[in-house]
């Protein structure tokens, strides 16, 4: 098998072990806190067209505005919100390997992958309603996106500035 196909099966098996520890970690919904009814109320608010508001009614601006649109098309259902979250966490894991495969062994890129896929703050993370697991895929791509990973040879251009500029603005947008 070509080293690049293994690591691409390596990436799908952790993705794999991530989406499943994610549904374990969002099956009773994801665990709530000041910041997420806010994202919620945000995103309700948003479905019914009131705008990008909070649950007071005042302007949404304490927190980013990306996750209460990704979260608008389905407002404060909780199952969208795992859903989201656990699409992120597999995005995470397949994006980290990706990163690390080009830079170690691959062995030590799966160890490494698994170590962060299967900590107990990760999976506690993913299982609440934050904005973290949408950031850190974001970030992921950025960085990716600097190297070869995403764009082709790794050579500077203007294309790849322009790309990763406008990945640092937009995770900007997802968490302050």
């Amino acid at each position: 098998m070509i080293w690049w196909r293994r690591a691409q099966l390596h990436a799908a098996v952790i993705g794999v072990i991530a989406l499943a520890l994610a549904v374990v970690a969002t099956r009773h919904g994801p665990r709530l806190s000041p910041d997420s009814i806010t994202y919620l109320s945000a995103a309700e608010h948003l479905r019914h067209g009131r705008g990008l508001t909070d649950f007071t009614g005042e302007p949404f601006t304490v927190f980013p505005p990306v996750l209460p649109v990704v979260l608008a098309p389905f407002g404060a259902q909780l199952w969208w919100a795992c859903a989201v979250n656990v699409v992120a966490f597999v995005a995470i894991a397949v994006l980290l390997h990706r990163l690390l495969v080009q830079r170690v062994r691959p062995g030590v890129a799966d160890v490494a992958v698994l170590a962060v896929v299967v900590c107990q703050g990760t999976v506690t993370v993913v299982g609440s309603m934050f904005s973290e697991p949408l950031y850190v895929v974001v970030s992921l791509a950025a960085v990716l996106a600097l190297g070869d990973g995403l764009l082709g040879d790794g050579s500077p251009s203007v294309r790849r500035a322009l790309a990763v500029g406008a990945l640092a603005g937009f995770g900007f947008l997802v968490r302050y």
